[in-house]
C-alpha cells in the first residue's frame, strides 16, 4: 500500500500544471495515507477470519457471509478522521490549514509508526488463535 501510494504520489506531479496547490493537497493525502491509513489497514487485518482462496478462478463475493463488523468499524476512522479533521481546520483557519493539518497527522503516524506497529503485534498475537480456530473451521 505505501510503494503504491508513494508512486500516485510521484505521477500526481502532473496536476501541478493545475497549480501547486492542488499537487500539495495530493501530497498531504498521500503522506496521511502512509502514516496513518497503513497502520489501520493492518489492524483491521488481525480481525479478517475470511481465508482467500487465491486459486480459485471463480470469485463468489456475494455467496460467503464476509461481513465483519469489527472491520467495518475500523473502517470508519479510515474514512471520517481525515474529513473531520480537514473540515475542522478549514472552518476555522482555511483551506490551506486544513491540507496542512492532513498531512501533519500523517507525519506524526509516521513517526509514531514504531510504537503504533508494537500495538498492532501485541493485538495479531491475541488474535492469532482464534484465527487459527476459524480458518481450521473453514477448511
Amino acid at each position: 500500500m505505501n510503494i503504491v501510494t508513494a508512486v500516485s504520489i510521484v505521477l500526481a506531479l502532473c496536476y501541478a500544471y493545475f497549480g501547486w496547490e492542488i499537487y500539495l493537497t495530493f501530497l498531504a493525502a498521500g503522506i496521511y495515507n502512509i502514516g496513518v491509513n497503513s497502520q489501520f489497514t493492518l489492524w483491521s487485518g488481525a480481525y479478517n477470519k475470511m481465508q482467500i482462496d487465491l486459486n480459485s478462478k471463480e470469485k463468489r463475493f456475494g455467496q460467503k457471509n464476509s461481513f465483519n463488523l469489527k472491520s467495518l468499524l475500523l473502517l470508519i476512522p479510515k474514512m471520517l478522521l481525515p474529513m473531520a479533521v480537514f473540515a475542522g481546520a478549514k472552518y476555522f483557519f482555511g483551506i490551506t490549514a486544513g491540507v496542512i493539518s492532513i498531512a501533519i497527522i500523517g507525519l506524526i503516524g509516521f513517526l509514531l509508526r514504531e510504537k503504533i506497529f508494537d500495538i498492532i503485534v501485541k493485538h495479531y498475537k491475541v488474535e492469532k488463535y482464534s484465527t487459527i480456530d476459524a480458518f481450521k473451521n473453514k477448511a
